[in-house]
Order: C-alpha cells, then structure tokens, then sequence
C-alpha cells in the first residue's frame, strides 16, 4: 500500500508541475534572487550559469544543458547530458526537498529528501524511507520512471543510500550521488530487486521555496 502511494504521489507532481509549466510562459525572472514575493521565493539559475543555448525541440520544446546525471540499473548505463525545459527544478519546504529530472527521452526521476529544517542545510546522509522512522530522520525516495503511462516502467528504491554533497538552494547548483537496488513497481512482491547507482551534477533550472523562512 505504501509503495502505491509512492508512486501516485511521484505521479501526481509530475502532472501537476507539467500543467503548471504548459500554463505559465512567464517565470519571476524579474523578482531579486531569493526575494520573498508574498506567496513563495523563486530562484532562476539559467542568467548565473553559462549553460549551452537550448536547441528547439520538435514539439516546440527546448533541449537544455543543465550538467550530466550518470545512472546506472542492472547491467546498464546511461549518461544525461540533455533536459527538457521546465521540468527540472527543485522544491523546497521547511522538512523535504523534492527534486524532478526529465531528460530529453522522456526518462523521469522523482527524489524526496526529508530531515527536519532541511532547509537550513540539505547536505548529509539518507537512508531509503523503507529502512528508517521517525518523522524527521534523515530519509529519501527516489522513483524512476520511463513511461508516465505505464506502471511496468516505474522503479522505485526498496532498500539505498544517498548522500548530498553539495545543494546550493540559491543558485540550484546540486551533487548528489545514490546507490542500492530498484524494483519495478508491479513486482514490488515478486520481482527480483536491480542494483543502481546514480550521479546527479546539475545546476537546476528553477529553484522554489514553498514557505516563508523568515516567518
């Protein structure tokens, strides 16, 4: 039951940050970096980081270089050095961060980073939500996904670590590495879990703060 409710709710934000992004041409570009606006702080680092001019996609998408994520699932490898525009950013609350990565071939990770004030310094260990309790211990998730549209496509962490060495929550700038095993989310029961590893070097497009931290 919990791992369900893992996956509708990685595809509930993946849905909802779509439609907001389709929505919404316009960003707070203009509001000062980091500047409280009544209803939440947001933080473009696309003027601070001399990424590579987006190539137009076929649908009217941009291409954008935001750094590289290396991944690794059973005998396989890919290397990400291309993401889609607008679906990938960081949000951030007073005890998680949640972290959305679309790749131009539509390949998706949901991570969920949890610790009490996390805010004030994301960097440190975690251990995979299914090993650990309490409300604010150190914990994450992490689901990938291949096909929005098919539950065979998503894997999700049983058992992982994951380390953030580096979140700048101002700029986006991120190094995160993780390792364990996957399951598909069908075979959660039965299925064998894959080994995974994961780098994530990127600065992100957009920043977001869901409260208010001088409240």
């Amino acid at each position: 039951m919990k791992s369900r409710l893992f996956y509708l709710v990685g595809i509930f934000f993946i849905v909802a940050c779509n439609s907001n992004s389709n929505n919404e041409d316009k960003t707070s570009d203009d509001l000062p970096e980091g500047k409280w606006n009544g209803e939440y702080i947001e933080v473009d680092s696309e003027e601070e980081n001399n990424t590579t001019r987006p190539a137009k996609k076929s649908n009217g998408g941009e291409i954008l270089n935001l750094g590289k994520v290396i991944f690794k699932l059973g005998n396989k490898e890919m290397k990400i050095v291309q993401f889609d525009r607008r679906k990938n950013d960081i949000t951030i609350n007073k005890d998680q961060i949640a972290i959305r990565i679309k790749d131009a071939n539509d390949h998706h990770f949901i991570i969920g980073i949890h610790k009490d004030q996390i805010y004030k310094n994301p960097e440190g260990n975690y251990i995979d939500v299914r090993r650990i309790k309490g409300d604010n211990a150190p914990k994450f998730s992490l689901n990938y996904i291949t096909d929005l549209r098919d539950k065979n496509q998503t894997f999700q962490c049983v058992k992982g670590t994951l380390v953030v060495k580096k979140m700048n929550l101002r700029s986006g700038e991120v190094l995160i590495e993780a390792s364990g095993n996957l399951q598909n989310m069908e075979g959660l029961k039965e299925g064998t879990p894959q080994p995974f590893e994961i780098e994530i070097k990127m600065n992100f497009e957009t920043v977001v703060s869901t409260f208010d931290p001088s409240a």
